[in-house]
């Protein structure tokens, strides 16, 4: 429930609720059933126990196929407090929010994307496609909030949501 009215989580060291709430929160991402949210993992000082975290998840998850390399692109991990906020301001530095409407995935954009990126977009991510293509787009019929922001609008698979963790930070690094 938290997730669903949350924009970023921060998660810190602990016990078996710690990791319990984290996997929910990653597997909420990782198979849709949530919006796509920044989550970091912090600690302080020389601490250790998000790499050898990472080095679990790598190399039992991914290692065996489990997750999808993409996948690991839902946390930071990191390494100070200001570097978790900037990673959440950069996070929301160009992407505002998204959502379905129909079988169009819609994403909200503070700012337009040019036809030059929507190209570089189009070829890195066709795999995101069921079908169709990337279109910018003003706001649906349909939709009724954030009407003043532009979008990118495609079909997508229902399925990478590694992948469009990956495109979201490819849209506000351009």
């Amino acid at each position: 429930m938290f997730v669903s009215h949350s924009d970023a989580v921060a998660v810190f060291p602990g016990g078996v609720g710690t990791m319990d709430e984290l996997f929910e929160v990653l597997t909420l991402m990782q198979t849709g059933k949530s919006n796509i949210i920044p989550v970091v993992l912090l600690e302080g000082g020389d601490g250790v126990y998000w790499q050898y975290w990472e080095i679990y998840v790598k190399k039992n998850l991914l290692g065996n196929g489990w997750i999808s390399p993409e996948d690991t692109s839902f946390y930071h991990i990191a390494s100070s407090a200001e570097d978790a906020v900037d990673h959440i301001e950069r996070f929301y530095s160009r992407y505002h929010s998204s959502r379905y409407v129909g079988d169009r995935f819609v994403m909200r954009l503070k700012t337009p994307i040019s036809e030059d990126q929507l190209e570089k977009i189009s070829q890195d991510f066709k795999s995101l496609l069921k079908s169709g293509k990337f279109e910018i787009s003003g706001a649906l019929p349909e939709e009724e909030e954030h009407v003043d922001l532009p979008r990118l609008v495609f079909h997508f698979n229902r399925k990478d949501f590694g992948l469009l963790r990956m495109l979201i930070d490819r849209i506000n690094a351009i």
